[in-house]
């Protein structure tokens, strides 16, 4: 017999109905299809159903519900294949959404990065890391950032955010903090330093920086120096430093920061 399939197709909010025998076939298996990070145990726990269970209409349709209200997709497709012998296979075909790996602040001069979080957690406000993307939640950042700059009196800065991509299921997302001098006298000595956390990896040759000297640190950020000055020592040899060994960056200005005038620090880094 012809095996055949049946696809169960919802909307966000659409009703799914299909036909199955009067007496349940019993899974022989359940495939995936589309997914990059999910697993079979995934979608079976989701689902209420693995193989050798018999097919429950009502626990398909809670599962995909349940799948749906994970956020982990932007699109769900469930098939029925029927094998003819009272037993069907499956198919769950998805589009998964992509997950954020990281978030970086850049050009935030005024306001350490550290700073900045605290301020974000003290109103509520959530920085994503791995966790499936959602821009709704990118945008309350970006406003939180723009009212804490108001707050502290750099009412001059623009915040904006992108979305860049690391994977085909991954995402890493920038926050570049543009800044001016609004004062009435220019800002000399102005020297913006950033870490590297551990599980990052610092991206060769990323740092920008308009009138800075940039160095990097590799002791936690208690000397600085040019990157090709840096040397590490292991096991009684010397070789250079190389990206995963930086711990720091540090942006040093060149010349005063001009009334009126405005500048921006940035780096590239991966999730390790």
């Amino acid at each position: 017999m012809t095996a055949r399939r049946i696809a169960l197709v919802w909307m966000l909010v659409g009703v799914a109905t299909f036909a199955i025998a009067a007496d349940e076939p019993t899974i022989r298996d359940i495939v995936v299809d589309g997914g990059v990070t999910l697993t079979v145990d995934t979608v079976s726990y989701y689902l209420g159903l693995e193989p050798e269970d018999p097919l429950d209409r009502e626990f398909i349709i809670d599962g995909y519900r349940r799948l749906w209200d994970s956020g982990l997709f932007e699109d769900i497709l469930i098939e029925i294949e029927d094998h003819g012998d009272d037993t069907v296979t499956l198919f769950v075909t998805v589009v998964e959404r992509p997950f954020v790996t990281t978030v970086n602040f850049e050009g935030n001069k005024k306001i350490k990065t550290s700073d900045l979080k605290d301020k974000l957690d003290e109103r509520g406000v959530e920085v994503p890391r791995n966790v499936p993307l959602r821009m709704a939640q990118l945008s309350q950042i970006e406003n939180s950032v723009k009212e804490i700059y108001d707050s502290e009196g750099w009412r001059s800065a623009t915040v904006r955010f992108n979305v860049e991509d690391v994977s085909p299921s991954k995402k890493k997302v920038v926050y570049t903090i543009t800044f001016r001098n609004i004062g009435d006298e220019p800002a000399d000595n102005v020297v913006i330093t950033n870490p590297i956390s551990g599980d990052l990896l610092y991206v060769d040759g990323s740092a920008f920086g308009p009138g800075t000297a940039i160095q990097f640190s590799i002791d936690g950020g208690q000397t600085f120096a040019n990157a090709s000055e840096l040397t590490v020592t292991e096991d009684g040899a010397t070789r250079s430093a190389v990206a995963a060994d930086f711990t720091h960056i540090r942006w040093v200005m060149q010349q005063e920061l001009a009334v009126g005038a405005q500048g921006t620090a940035r780096f590239s880094a991966v999730l390790e």
